[in-house]
């Protein structure tokens, strides 16, 4: 990596700070397989299914990581947080809530030109369905998450929950999600009047920043599945305080500019 390909930023303590979110992976792992629930609970499974995929993907931000691909890392985060979102929903709303997620994946499937690739599975369940059928608004579901955690006497809020989204569904659909300038202006190399391509994007930081961010949302879903499931939460704590408390806007240092810019 050249100099005009590295991170202009840093986070400071970053390399516990990584090994405080592969904790993360290995807990939710290892309880995975106490998830149980009777059937008529699928409502709370959802929301247990929801952090098994969660944790995946931030299984794949480490293979990433790990792997020197750090500027494709987050990818992954905004998934996360949709997923953290709608299994929290579906935790506290209950059968409400639940039938709203089934019914925003009944509209999808319809949008197929030939459902039959799908299965028969998803054949029957759109024609006998019955229930709602509106596109989930993560959005309004991250204020609305936020509202069931406060009533579950959380520190969550509205607000809360629309800062999370600002920063991790927002954030990442400027600049990793979608395409244009957002995602691929860190490609640039700029050498006056000659422009050039780098083959690694220059990225904020070495992609701890998104790491963690992508780990305290899996510690989120896990905490509440864990308590609802009857799970100790005590290793969660442990490790969202060590995250938590090093990742304050101090622990942020920017050492330079970055070596492109955005010309309009």
């Amino acid at each position: 990596m050249t100099d005009d390909q590295a991170p202009w930023a840093r986070i400071e303590d970053s390399d516990r700070l990584r090994e405080a979110a592969r904790e993360v992976v290995s807990i939710v792992d290892e309880r995975l397989a106490d998830l149980s629930s009777r059937r008529e609970l699928m409502p709370r499974h959802f929301a247990a299914l929801g952090l098994a995929r969660c944790n995946r993907l931030l299984t794949a931000m480490f293979a990433l990581f790990d792997g020197e691909l750090q500027d494709a890392g987050g990818v992954y985060a905004r998934p996360i947080f949709e997923t953290m979102i709608v299994s929290l929903y579906s935790l506290y709303g209950g059968e409400t809530a639940y039938e709203e997620v089934r019914g925003a994946y009944v509209q999808q499937v319809e949008r197929f030109s030939n459902i039959e690739l799908l299965g028969e599975a998803s054949k029957r369940l759109v024609e006998g369905w019955e229930g709602p059928k509106n596109r989930l608004n993560i959005e309004q579901l991250a204020r609305r998450v936020g509202e069931l955690l406060q009533a579950e006497g959380g520190a969550s809020s509205p607000e809360t929950g629309q800062m999370i989204y600002d920063i991790l569904y927002r954030g990442e659909s400027l600049v990793g999600i979608h395409a244009g300038i957002g995602s691929v202006v860190g490609h640039l190399e700029d050498h006056g009047n000659r422009l050039g391509v780098a083959r690694v994007r220059q990225n904020a930081d070495d992609g701890t920043g998104e790491l963690v961010l992508s780990a305290v949302n899996v510690i989120m879903l896990a905490y509440h599945v864990f308590k609802t499931f009857g799970i100790g939460t005590a290793r969660l704590e442990a490790v969202w305080n060590q995250l938590t408390e090093g990742t304050t806007a101090d622990a942020l240092v920017v050492e330079r500019e970055p070596t492109f810019k955005v010309d309009p």
